[in-house]
């Protein structure tokens, strides 16, 4: 599979007296890409078809036209210019490249990433993504922490198009600090004095936003 419908053909004739010069124009020899044939849908015909580039096993292949080349095509008459064939789209094998989502700590070790198309092998156009677990190596604050990416599994409409070389990865990224509020200090109201300092008055001290059984203590300087 290479996202394309075009169809590499292989001419040749037995007609053709040995040592004389005859080529193809639709022959993969002279060009796989100049519209001699394609992949189509299984009721197409050479003068009427749909193109059908997903992978497939017996596809329909017509040769729209074709022609004859060579210092000795002038006598030859080439009667068959048009033709129907079948060959298989093979899937094509990729391994998946995938890109760590940063994230703010919240005490778990579940992380996202997203998947790199182009890295992997993937065509542009192709309606193709793939389900996974993701999880951090541990739950707690770092950069470029490693993700372990598992239970790759292809889905979308163009899926078929492709195999897994595997079904794991991994992957960077970064947790980054959780912001708490303080509570239990308030400021005390005085008389102006042309200083910017404040009197605080701490009661039961502690820190807002706590997850879990996360224990963190607030010390006041």
């Amino acid at each position: 599979y290479d996202g394309q419908p075009y169809a590499a053909l292989s001419v040749s004739s037995t007609d053709i007296v040995a040592a004389d010069d005859v080529r193809f124009f639709a022959d993969q020899t002279w060009c796989t890409t100049c519209g001699y044939g394609y992949f189509v849908t299984g009721t197409s015909t050479p003068t009427n078809f749909t193109q059908s580039k997903d992978a497939g096993v017996g596809k329909r292949v017509v040769v729209t036209t074709n022609d004859m080349f060579g210092n000795d095509a002038n006598n030859y008459t080439l009667l068959n210019r048009t033709a129907t064939l079948s060959a298989s789209i093979t899937p094509k094998g990729i391994t998946p490249v995938f890109s760590g989502v940063n994230k703010v700590y919240d005490s778990s070790t579940t992380a996202s990433v997203n998947l790199n198309n182009n890295a992997s092998g993937i065509f542009f156009g192709d309606a193709i993504s793939l389900t996974r677990t993701a999880l951090f190596d541990t739950k707690d604050v770092g950069t470029g922490k490693t993700v372990s990416i598992s239970d790759i599994v292809f889905t979308g409409t163009s899926a078929g198009n492709y195999t897994l070389a595997t079904t794991t990865a991994t992957a960077t990224a970064a947790i980054t600090p959780k912001v708490l509020t303080v509570q239990g200090v308030t400021a005390t109201d005085r008389a102006y004095d042309g200083s910017t300092s404040v009197a605080l008055t701490a009661g039961a001290v502690g820190a807002g936003g706590v997850l879990g059984t996360d224990v963190v203590t607030v010390n006041l300087p």
